[in-house]
């Protein structure tokens, strides 16, 4: 204390950790004040102390906020506000030149504050920041919570930076912590979001919007069909001695059958095509058949319209190939008719089908299907694949569209593997480019054999035929029985599964069997005669007869034992051909 106070300190202090009574720790200041008795001239001391907890906690705890605002912002600031000035704790780019500095190192808030907006910030943002950070109403805001803090940009020359402040109250000591961070990072992953998040609802609205639309006009599309099949009964009971009457009454019901269960059959494959549902098939066939039996469809509506079509190959050394032929004609089917619908009377169309490259067991084909057509506006042109989308109201009844094959054909291509590509220009025409990868077939199998134009004979047959609908037992009645068969009649699974458990063994030649039925379905039927205790239950042809001609109803068929899938509505020839070729193979080329 001698050596203190010779070197001039008269007073020596300490901070520390005491305890008291309560056992709840404590910060205190002690000070000791050195002086000379003059009574007896002896250096004596004065002790006192000081319980510093609060202001020592805040002082802490200042010092904590501005080390983690100083680690992460940009700019950092003390604001003292009693005496309205600030100090500058970090500073990335020097503000302060032309401001008068104080004895204390600080400056003025209010001059400080008025210079930084001026220089920095983008000018429509000034009025805001400058309102935000006024000395009232910060004194205003932290008295209402610990800090607060919001966005603004900063103009750099022609660059624009956003950026943010933050204000943290420090108790109740008078000094408030101002930051400044550049957060352009974050705003533009915001301004992304945002965007993404409104091309999402955008998606979803025009999605809304468009089933709303397509829902209306197949409510029209839908009774036209109907109307007219009604209407040509009617008719029928009219002229009903009438042959030739009657006859064209037939087509036009026909006509208008096709068209409704095109209409259903669209609609049920979107759905499929939607939740995944859709299986394609890995089998062989041959590209130039499929190809050709489009065009001889396409050809017929073509010479109606006097539209023109040209076809070449180029490159083309791999026709037999294994992939999913039913979906492979349907997309050649959907952009080649599309090419005669919506084109101009005498007007062009060009087919081109080549193989642009091979790699070991794959081949790369390019379809391009070009027309002098109507083609389409840049606008819809942007919507083309999206489901329900037509560019003009009421095209179902112009142009025969649901406004479903496109986004079909897409959904089915990229299934594949593959991509579609496309130009268009209004009123002047549309080019298609579709490519594909196929596996190559190797050993050259036939996928399909031709279909032989003579109808297959089933006379004499014992045929088992299980169907629930009245109509639909009554049809294929008539077929088989027109065609020489004999026919026994059950109306659902367990019927049928009782009357050839009872029957003879080999009295039935084969078996058709409706699928979706009540006590018992088609699949538990087949599945529970195969494992009677008998020979034919292992062998009797059974047949599927159902709507549902989707790959994996045929597979679904298969695992329950059935032989042969058959998709109604039923053709005559089919039902007769798939009989004659599992009861007598040799028959039938």
């Amino acid at each position: 204390m001698l050596e203190n106070y010779n070197a001039g300190q008269v007073e020596i202090t300490r901070i520390s950790r005491c305890y008291y009574d309560d056992n709840i720790a404590r910060i205190s200041k002690y000070v000791v004040r050195l002086l000379i008795n003059p009574s007896n001239n002896h250096l004596e001391g004065l002790l006192y102390g000081v319980d510093i907890t609060r202001s020592q906690e805040q002082y802490e705890t200042q010092v904590s906020i501005v080390r983690t605002l100083s680690s992460n912002y940009r700019d950092v600031y003390l604001l003292n506000l009693r005496e309205k000035t600030l100090s500058i704790i970090k500073e990335e780019e020097g503000n302060e030149d032309g401001l008068k500095k104080k004895e204390d190192g600080s400056y003025s808030y209010k001059k400080f504050l008025a210079k930084y907006i001026e220089e920095r910030v983008h000018p429509d943002d000034r009025d805001m920041l400058h309102e935000v950070l006024r000395l009232r109403n910060v004194r205003k805001r932290i008295r209402k919570k610990e800090e607060y803090k919001g966005n603004y940009r900063v103009k750099n020359g022609d660059e624009i930076h956003y950026y943010q402040f933050r204000v943290i109250r420090n108790e109740d000591s008078g000094i408030i912590v101002l930051g400044f961070l550049n957060v352009d990072d974050v705003v533009e992953a915001e301004i992304r979001q945002q965007k993404l998040l409104k091309e999402a609802l955008d998606t979803a609205e025009r999605a809304s919007e468009a089933k709303t639309n397509f829902l209306r006009r197949m409510s029209h599309d839908i009774r036209t069909p109907i109307n007219g099949i009604c209407g040509m009964l009617e008719v029928a009971d009219y002229y009903h001695n009438d042959i030739n009457k009657l006859a064209e009454c037939r087509e036009k019901i026909r006509d208008a059958s096709h068209l409704l269960l095109e209409l259903i059959n669209e609609v049920l494959d979107m759905g499929k095509l939607e939740s995944g549902e859709i299986m394609l098939e890995e089998v062989p066939f041959n590209l130039h058949d499929i190809a050709q039996s489009v065009l001889e469809v396409i050809e017929k509506m073509a010479e109606e319209r006097k539209i023109e079509i040209t076809q070449d190959n180029i490159g083309v050394a791999h026709w037999n190939l294994i992939g999913s032929p039913v979906y492979v004609k349907r997309i050649m089917m959907n952009f080649i008719s599309n090419a005669v619908k919506y084109n101009k009377e005498h007007g062009k169309i060009m087919l081109r089908c080549r193989e642009i490259s091979t790699e070991g067991d794959t081949a790369v084909f390019e379809f391009t299907c070009r027309d002098t057509g109507i083609g389409m506006s840049r606008e819809f042109q942007e919507h083309l694949f999206e489901p329900f989308t037509q560019e003009r109201v009421g095209g179902y009844s112009k142009y025969g569209s649901t406004g479903l094959g496109m986004s079909i054909t897409m959904a089915l291509v990229k299934r594949m593997g593959g991509d579609i590509t496309f130009e268009s220009e209004k009123d002047k025409g549309t080019t298609f480019v579709i490519t594909i990868p196929f596996k190559i077939d190797a050993e050259k199998r036939e996928a399909e054999q031709k279909a032989k134009k003579s109808v297959c004979s089933i006379a004499g047959m014992n045929i088992l035929l299980v169907e629930d609908n009245e109509l639909n037992m009554e049809i294929v009645e008539f077929i088989t029985q027109n065609a020489g068969a004999v026919v026994t009649k059950a109306w659902n699974g367990r019927e049928a599964l009782e009357i050839f458990e009872k029957s003879a063994e080999g009295c039935f030649d084969a078996i058709l069997m409706d699928v979706m039925m009540p006590e018992m379905d088609g699949y538990e039927a087949t599945e529970r005669i195969r494992r009677l205790n008998r020979k034919d239950a292992r062998t009797i042809p059974i047949i599927a007869m159902t709507a549902n001609a989707f790959t994996e109803d045929k597979i679904r068929s298969k695992e329950a034992g059935m032989n042969e899938h058959i998709a109604k509505p039923l053709n005559t020839e089919l039902v007769l051909r798939a009989v004659a070729k599992l009861v007598q193979p040799q028959m039938v080329d």
